[in-house]
């Protein structure tokens, strides 16, 4: 509790203060990542009403988690900024389904498994960051569409649309559009299970999501078309990602 102290409400409020008024004076784009607070996200909402270019991310664990998981669960749930109270995550919520915030991103941080164990470390010099990629999609179905009744093209355009769009990729990726990419997650909604640790595909096998059930699995993956997981086989296509880059203006 005195790494969540540490890094109170107030600071992430100053530095996103700080951000915006440098895009006021400078005109510059501008893109705010994980946010923790309902605050934070009403002040980036303020900014585009007065026009500026500025868009507001969070991620899946603030609003899945609370301040008390991050001490119940220890290291593995170590993040900065770090999860907050189950008031301020269940006002995140509601501004998610206000369409206040503009993108749901992982912010995957992994790290070897010794380097987020308590031996011989405090908690405060434990490894910060969540690994969670893997169960986003998963997460944001079955907290946001499931349990709260948001739309799931909301949770599409969060996940995908939103972050495509925002850096340029939206000629490509995103949507399900003719003359896009077809990546593509198959979802079974009454696949119901509970994450254990041998279910991880990442490296380091630790996650702060590890004993949670979802009511939701996905069962395939599809990356420009072509196979790569199922929940049967596992990852069936490996090394067939892709750098891309936003196309150039002018």
């Amino acid at each position: 509790m005195a790494f969540i102290a540490s890094r109170p409400v107030v600071a992430e409020l100053e530095a996103v203060s700080r951000a915006l008024l440098f895009a006021r004076e400078t005109g510059c784009r501008l893109h705010f990542v994980h946010l923790s607070s309902p605050e934070a996200v009403e002040l980036i909402a303020r900014a585009k009403r007065e026009g500026l270019d500025v868009t507001a991310e969070t991620c899946p664990h603030y609003l899945t988690l609370s301040d008390r998981d991050m001490a119940r669960i220890g290291p593995a749930a170590k993040c900065a900024p770090p999860m907050r109270d189950d008031a301020r995550r269940e006002r995140l919520w509601e501004q998610v389904a206000a369409g206040l915030v503009d993108v749901i991103a992982s912010d995957h941080s992994p790290s070897p498994e010794a380097w987020k164990s308590m031996e011989g470390r405090t908690f405060m010099s434990a490894w910060g960051g969540i690994a969670g990629a893997q169960s986003s999609l998963e997460l944001m179905l079955d907290e946001g569409a499931v349990k709260r009744g948001l739309p799931l093209p909301l949770i599409a355009k969060l996940l995908a649309d939103g972050p495509a769009r925002r850096f340029g990729l939206d000629g490509r990726k995103g949507r399900i559009a003719v003359g896009l990419d077809a990546d593509l997650a198959i979802v079974d909604p009454a696949a119901a299970y509970t994450l254990k640790r041998e279910d991880l595909y990442q490296r380091h096998r630790h996650s702060p999501y590890i004993g949670r059930t979802f009511s939701c699995r996905v069962v395939n993956t599809f990356v420009r078309g072509q196979l790569v997981y199922s929940l049967n086989e596992g990852i069936v296509r490996a090394g067939c990602g892709e750098p891309l880059s936003p196309p150039r203006k002018g």
